[in-house]
């Protein structure tokens, strides 16, 4: 019978020793969310967190810039954020005006603010195995397969997506932890084939069941990070459905990593006031 790998569990763990880690520092943390216009997904995203982080007794302060807000002007508010005494992390929202790469704005603020993970400095200090702060969806993979028991030394694991701030780190961690790791992208040669090969498939490409089902290996263990809602209202996952016929265990969508992902973001929130409290 196939093993679910659910995220409700680790999650509530997580959640509760994040109350207590806030208590410990006889005040509440500051995040700072710094975003423009009013895209549907990043507000969804945004009420979660301040959801979450109430429940934590961490503080969330919302920066909105409107959506005719350039470059600059966003630019700015996330600088403020960043020189704000009062605020411990800052989070930058997708989209950035003007096109531009969100990591092009973190670049701004001190690495020590920065909860994503994805200032150049905190990626480096992730590659020496000195990790400040995790990317919080490659962190959310690692701890539910953990927390479920799924063994890495010497497995071959299959990270499909090679994103700065889910594939990269995530391929990272794993080498830590002695997977032998392969990261396919959209140039990889025959998909199928890297995906065949492997003990552990974790689909993080962001494209709505790139992963068929016929490809994953008999007692493969399967990691879906996508979620996707198609025009017909289906909930699908960057794996085809059907994967979960061969796999010996794969996480639901939604409901796998999903409910991680949040809580690891405040985690690094507490990291940071901590961090900001010993140096004040």
């Amino acid at each position: 019978m196939i093993r679910l790998l659910t995220g409700k569990e680790p999650a509530a763990a997580l959640a509760s020793g994040l109350k207590e880690a806030v208590a410990r520092l006889h005040r509440p943390p500051h995040l700072a969310v710094v975003r423009a216009g009013d895209d549907p997904a990043s507000a969804r995203y945004v009420r979660g967190i301040a959801r979450r982080a109430e429940k934590a007794g961490i503080e969330v302060g919302v920066r909105a810039l409107d959506a005719t807000a350039t470059y600059a002007e966003f630019v700015a508010a996330t600088e403020a954020a960043g020189n704000d005494p009062a605020v411990d992390a800052v989070q930058v929202q997708k989209p950035v005006p003007e096109g531009r790469h969100t990591s092009e704005v973190v670049e701004r603020i001190s690495a020590t603010k920065d909860v994503e993970g994805i200032h150049p400095e905190n990626q480096g200090l992730l590659l020496l195995g000195r990790p400040r702060y995790i990317p919080c969806t490659a962190a959310a993979v690692v701890r539910l397969l953990q927390h479920h028991g799924v063994p890495l030394a010497g497995k071959n694991a299959v990270v499909v997506g090679r994103s700065d701030i889910l594939g990269k780190p995530l391929a990272t961690l794993l080498l830590g932890l002695h997977a032998t790791v392969t990261v396919c992208h959209t140039r990889t040669a025959n998909l199928a084939d890297e995906v065949a090969r492997a003990d552990l498939v974790i689909a993080a490409a962001g494209s709505p069941e790139l992963v068929r089902a016929e490809w994953i290996a008999e007692g493969a263990v399967v990691v879906d990070v996508g979620h996707h809602v198609l025009d017909d209202g289906r909930t699908v996952g960057d794996v085809q459905s059907g994967a979960e016929t061969r796999a010996s265990a794969i996480t639901p969508v939604p409901g796998g990593v999903g409910p991680l992902t949040v809580i690891e973001l405040l985690s690094n929130v507490v990291a940071a006031a901590a961090h900001h409290c010993a140096t004040s």
